[in-house]
């Protein structure tokens, strides 16, 4: 899922228990000193990250067909220090912090490739009039389709915690457990073009991927897995109340024999304190040594799409006119399989999104990667797949790292390839 989909290799909350570029030189000199100076106390801090580079071509987007170089194909590039303290009486103090970065550019941020087209569904049912009056704000929306476009630091995970014999207690900029979930019975793991999420992507993710101002408790034993999120929306004003802007998520796995199940729960509020975005998933998987078979369904819902670019910027007017196109009612389904084929691996899937709103806009894809291995660190990655949308749909695939965007036309398919290199350090 293009981290608008989104780039997204997941840190388990429960595996805790087992003028930028002036800024850049400054912040990563303080954390390589703060590396130092761990190292020196005899604390365990990790320099970790990816660099992933790829030539990547997608057909028929807004834009006509795109050959880019891209940052992110299988994994969002990033560089991150992760580490721990052993306290003592079984309690042990954790943090990671991870920023992005696009190797293709050096920023930290970037675009949709089809730039900042908005899908036709937005203006549905408006007049010619209508749709020009809105043509300032529509482009405002589609200005903000990208990835860390505030340019963060952070933006990927930043978080400190307390693991104890009763769980682990974490706070700060998070996944989410709905996520959590969507990544884990994802056959590709929430990697490259090929799975569930980038279906959901025209304008924000089916689940929601991260959350600052977050507090997590998670827990793993005997093969159960579980975690109890709740993101504060600091958004309290005379008007609205401290839910405003909050989320509050939860999911529940088993592991055993090669047998996994689970579910995940995400639900929102906007500004004014009502329910937003809500996502149910449920996901099951087993390994049967020569191949891997693995299953997601899962339901989303907003009533009211706070965390859409540029809607909380609108008018009470343009807000009416606009919301009917923006409510979210859709089913999520993904089937796939993964086998060793030579010395690499073969992942292969099918993903459909059920639109239930009047402006329906169904879409399936079905792709194929293969991951040939050169070390343990630095792979190869081919990947290819096809997207069919109908009515309204135009969904056009991204990476991991990146989002494809939209289509020329509602109903236009798309075909994506990539080839890319990857190494981990």
């Amino acid at each position: 899922m293009g981290e608008k989909s989104a780039e997204l290799q997941v840190q388990n909350p429960a595996s805790c228990l087992g003028a930028f570029t002036m800024k850049t030189h400054i912040f990563l000199s303080l954390a390589l000193s703060a590396v130092a100076g761990a190292v020196s106390a005899q604390s365990s801090v990790t320099l970790y990250g990816v660099a992933d580079a790829a030539l990547y071509r997608v057909s028929n987007t807004a834009g006509g067909t795109q050959t880019q170089l891209a940052s992110g194909l299988m994994d969002g590039s990033r560089w991150g220090l992760k580490g721990s303290e052993d306290l003592g009486g079984g309690l042990r103090a954790v943090f990671t912090l991870e920023s992005r970065f696009e190797i293709d550019t050096g920023s930290v941020s970037n675009r949709s490739i089809s730039g900042t087209a908005v899908p036709a569904r937005l203006t549905r049912g408006l007049s010619a009039g209508q749709a020009a009056a809105l043509a300032p704000v529509l482009a405002g929306v589609g200005g903000l389709q990208g990835v860390n476009l505030a340019g963060n630091l952070f933006d990927r995970q930043a978080f400190v915690g307390l693991v104890t014999p009763v769980g682990a207690f974490l706070f700060g900029r998070q996944y989410t457990p709905g996520f959590a979930t969507l990544a884990k019975y994802d056959i590709n793991n929430a990697q490259g073009m090929a799975g569930p999420g980038a279906l959901g992507m025209l304008l924000y993710p089916p689940v929601e991927i991260r959350r600052s101002n977050s507090l997590q408790y998670a827990i793993a034993q005997s093969g159960f897995s579980a975690s109890l999120m709740h993101a504060l929306g600091e958004a309290k004003t005379a008007t609205t109340s401290s839910s405003s802007g909050s989320l509050t998520g939860l999911n529940f796995s088993y592991d055993g024999g090669g047998f996994s199940a689970g579910l995940g729960y995400n639900t929102s509020k906007d500004a004014l304190g009502q329910d937003s975005l809500r996502t149910a998933l449920v996901g099951a998987s087993y390994d049967f040594g020569f191949m891997k078979l693995s299953g997601l369904y899962s339901k989303f819902k907003d009533d009211n799409p706070a965390s859409v670019p540029g809607i909380a910027a609108l008018s009470a007017p343009a807000a009416a006119l606009l919301k009917p196109n923006l409510l979210q009612d859709a089913a999520l389904m993904h089937i796939g399989v993964s086998f060793g084929a030579g010395p690499g691996v073969l992942k292969v899937s099918y993903n459909r999104l059920d639109d239930k709103r009047p402006a329906n806009a169904d879409s399936a894809s079905f792709g194929a990667t293969y991951t040939y291995p050169f070390s343990k660190r630095t792979s190869v990655n081919l990947t290819a797949a096809h997207v069919t949308n109908k009515d309204f749909g135009q969904v056009a695939l991204g990476g991991n790292g990146f989002s494809g965007g939209i289509t020329s036309a509602p109903g236009t398919g798309s075909n994506s390839f990539g080839l890319g290199l990857r190494h981990n350090f």
